[in-house]
């Protein structure tokens, strides 16, 4: 029995003594990070244009996944692991309209529409209210592309949501 409580005291002072040496802060002098932009510097008019590339990439990434799929289950893709080089098997289930859930090929497809609705959303939201503009011709102009991309993008992703 003495053993046993030795064990246990050894092991309940390591643990004491893990605890109290984790809540030191070990990590020191680290680089902000460089790809990451703060929500509050994108409300400026001059930012526009760079909100509106990313909506421009979310498009395309969309797009790929999703002209991909149907073109798989529309027989314009014929999928054959008899074909050399043919890669991504998980090809074969989309080809027969049979996707699984865990199929790595199609489900990460509504993220990705997810994402592209919420850039093109945000858009909107930001031209309405977050971003101020000034009252010249660049400030007009600026707001009307803002909104026009926020909307036409808006409508391309409940299309896709739509269709597929």
């Amino acid at each position: 029995m003495k053993r046993f409580h030795k064990y246990t005291s050894l092991l309940a002072v390591f643990v004491a003594s893990m605890w109290l040496v984790s809540c030191a802060n070990y990590v020191q002098n680290v680089e902000p990070l460089i790809d990451v932009i703060d929500d509050p510097l994108l409300n400026s008019q001059a930012q526009v244009p760079f909100i509106i590339n990313g909506v421009n990439r979310q498009l395309a990434l969309a797009a790929s996944q999703m002209v991909t799929l149907a073109e798989l289950q529309s027989d314009a893709f014929y999928f054959d692991t008899r074909v050399p080089n043919s890669t991504f098997p998980t090809f074969a289930d989309i080809d027969a309209c049979v996707p699984q859930l865990d199929n790595n090929s199609s489900n990460n497809q509504w993220g990705t529409l997810g994402n592209y609705r919420f850039h093109a959303d945000n858009l909107v939201e930001r031209a309405l209210g977050k971003i101020t503009f000034t009252s010249d011709a660049a400030g007009t102009a600026a707001r009307a592309n803002a909104l026009f991309n926020g909307y036409l993008h808006g409508g391309i992703v409940r299309y896709f949501y739509a269709s597929y």
